[in-house]
């Protein structure tokens, strides 16, 4: 998206910094929410732009949105998108209408505008909370209550819709917000009724058949795709299930395919989609039906007959208990140390981890492909896989070929390492200092209270009232102490522990093993080419590196 321009003279902060602010401004809605116009996508967003505007040091980027996404989990594709190109260093400023669309966990909340911000060198705007990271320590006491109350509101809430949603569900109203492939919804009163579509639905016992039949997975894409059937999500798009002119043709996935012949939506089964606050869709594994669900069985007309989906469970019953006794049943997966990181370097297309299991069956080995590969329309890409062991070789073999040609040192990338460190260090010290003054305070209007009680300036009602809530802030206060020295604690062991890793790295030792942490910090991107060739863009080659010529410079 191109960047806007400014119209507006610099502001006093854009003139002291010379910065400009590359923006990505972010909008949430959960599809529960109230309806009030203040609260839509389209007013958070543009209530962000006109900040951006009235702001010479803000440039806006792209504008990313999340519709029917709770706050209090961060698993959200828009937001997703939003940190990726936050990684990418696309985007440098994150603008919000308050703190509740960003997020409602308070804990989340916090390590992202305490942790995951101030390390990624990332402004946060809150335009209605009137917050920003530049002017106060995203740990103060009012920032945090404000998220921890967001969190609550959210908890209160989601009781509140789950409880409505059982009672609809028990008058066989569908409560979700796209019902399954191959139904509509029309209203019958203030009940939402699903009823067959019956051009989508054909296509759902078509592809039943060609299942019980023996059909495999890329049997059934391939016939979807000759057959010009339009995915779920574009057929919701077009409102017709074969491509016509002008129109895009996407290969079906194979989780989409699983998930139909798993729903027991096309017996005629209503399930109540919140269950215990979670969100239940069909079913996973062979638990076709789980004791705790809430199920009405007969609500609305069967695309399937329960024979052919019993059939079907079967095959999925026998094929989960082969895997779910397997060898790799004991073989907890490793971190990917390389997520987020990897792009084909023909189509562009993210790189995905594959798992598999070396030839004795004890040990796992990884795999790296290019999401393009397995489609068969036109975004299929024919790039090579590329397996970890190959990755690990050619990034320390990058990292040392970097590191000798260019002017950095092994100190320079310490001594940034331990700048980081020292800066953390001042945060937390402050904030330290702040709550002891905080707490001196309170005991010193405690006695102050006291002496107006003892002399009957204070009732004794008036004077246990707001002991009692001193004593709780106090407790709070010496809890957040406690934790904040403990981190202080932490800080020097972590760093001269990433720092032995990086001298280590420098000197070019084979058996130096990678880390996620190094990686994210050195490495922006890492494209993977056809003939187990990749290109490794640097972070520190760019303004990172500019940053250490002038400390050398100063010395």
């Amino acid at each position: 998206m191109a960047r806007t321009s400014k119209r507006n003279k610099k502001t006093a902060g854009a003139q002291a910094s010379g910065k400009v602010y590359s923006v990505g401004i972010y909008a949430r809605l959960s599809v529960d929410s109230t309806d009030r116009k203040n609260e839509s996508l389209e007013n958070q967003t543009e209530l962000c732009r006109r900040y951006v505007a009235e702001h010479d040091d803000l440039e806006l980027f792209d504008c990313y949105s999340d519709l029917g996404r709770t706050g209090t989990n961060f698993e959200r594709e828009g937001f997703e998108r939003l940190m990726q190109d936050v990684r990418m260093r696309k985007v440098d400023c994150i603008v919000v209408k308050d703190l509740s669309r960003f997020g409602r966990n308070h804990l989340e909340m916090g390590n992202y505008l305490g942790k995951i911000f101030p390390f990624l060198g990332v402004r946060f705007i809150a335009v209605c909370d009137h917050y920003d990271n530049m002017d106060g320590d995203p740990e103060t006491m009012a920032v945090q209550l404000k998220n921890l109350v967001n969190e609550l509101y959210a908890k209160d809430i989601s009781v509140k819709i789950r409880s409505s949603r059982e009672k609809q569900w028990e008058r066989g109203s569908f409560c979700g917000r796209d019902p399954a492939y191959g139904y509509g919804v029309v209203k019958e009163g203030d009940i939402r009724k699903l009823v067959i579509e019956e051009e989508p639905a054909a296509v759902v016992r078509e592809i039943y058949r060609r299942f019980l039949d023996g059909s495999g997975y890329p049997e059934i894409i391939e016939w979807l795709y000759e057959e010009k059937i339009h995915r779920p999500g574009d057929y919701r798009k077009y409102r017709h299930v074969r491509q016509q002119d002008g129109e895009e043709l996407h290969n079906w996935h194979k989780a989409t395919i699983n998930q139909i012949l798993n729903n027991c939506v096309y017996i005629g089964y209503l399930i109540c989609e919140q269950v215990d606050g979670k969100r239940v869709t069909g079913r996973k594994s062979f638990d076709v039906i789980n004791d705790n669900w809430k199920v009405r069985k007969d609500n609305h007309e069967p695309i399937i007959s329960k024979e052919d989906f019993e059939a079907s469970v079967k095959k999925f019953e026998g094929r989960s208990l082969k895997y779910s006794s397997g060898p790799s049943k004991n073989l907890p997966l490793d971190e990917d140390i390389y997520k987020g990181l990897l792009v084909c370097g023909e189509c562009g297309a993210r790189f995905g981890r594959a798992a598999g299991l070396t030839g004795n069956g004890k040990t796992r080995n990884y795999q790296y492909v290019c999401s393009n590969r397995e489609t068969i329309d036109s975004r299929k890409c024919e790039n090579d896989r590329i397996s970890l062991i190959m990755l690990n070789r050619l990034v320390l073999a990058a990292f040392e070929r970097e590191f000798s040609l260019s002017s950095m040192r092994q100190k320079d990338l310490t001594a940034v390492s331990s700048q980081r460190a020292d800066e953390e260090k001042k945060k937390v010290r402050e904030e330290i200092r702040k709550t002891e003054e905080r707490a001196a305070d309170l005991k010193k209007k405690g006695s102050e209270d006291y002496l107006k009680f003892r002399t009957g300036g204070m009732t004794q009602e008036e004077f246990e009232d707001r002991n009692g809530k001193r004593t709780a802030e106090s407790a709070a206060l010496e809890e957040s102490r406690r934790i904040l020295s403990r981190r202080l604690k932490e800080i020097d062991g972590e760093t001269e522990k990433r720092n032995r890793y990086l001298r280590m790295l420098m000197k070019g030792k084979e058996d130096t093993p990678l880390t996620s942490e190094v990686l994210h910090a050195l490495i922006e991107e890492i494209r993977v080419f056809p003939d187990k060739r990749v290109e490794i863009v640097f972070k520190f080659s760019g303004k990172e590196l500019q940053a250490l010529e002038r400390m050398d410079g100063n010395e």
